[in-house]
């Protein structure tokens, strides 16, 4: 299993191939990514050492070489046209989403 640690992310991040090993974390953090699917299957073997093999697909699209994952500015300033910023976390989703969890605080 692969921990990545992240203190704080530079102004703009374009990942180059030194990159690949954190390919799984910039797939996540790209503006581009709107959905997410991950399953989780604990695999047990004859020793006592069983495990978890995790698995998440992100979409759409891949994240590209050399191609800034963001651009900087302003929480919520460009969410795109069928997105909406979720308030408390100040990040941009799917409007029928952000509907339901700005609603709830409400």
């Amino acid at each position: 299993m692969r921990t990545i640690i992240v203190d704080s992310l530079p102004e703009t991040v374009a990942p180059s191939k030194k990159d690949l090993p954190a390919m799984p974390f910039l797939q996540m953090a790209t503006a581009e990514s709107v959905q997410v699917g991950c399953s989780m299957k604990l695999c047990k073997n004859s020793s006592s050492h069983n495990f978890y093999s995790i698995a998440c697909y992100y979409g759409p699209p891949p994240v590209k070489l050399y191609v800034p994952i963001y651009n900087p500015g302003q929480p919520c300033s460009q969410c795109r046209p069928g997105t909406e910023c979720i308030e408390k976390l100040k990040i941009c989703a799917l409007k029928s989403f952000a509907d339901r969890v700005n609603s709830q605080g409400k």
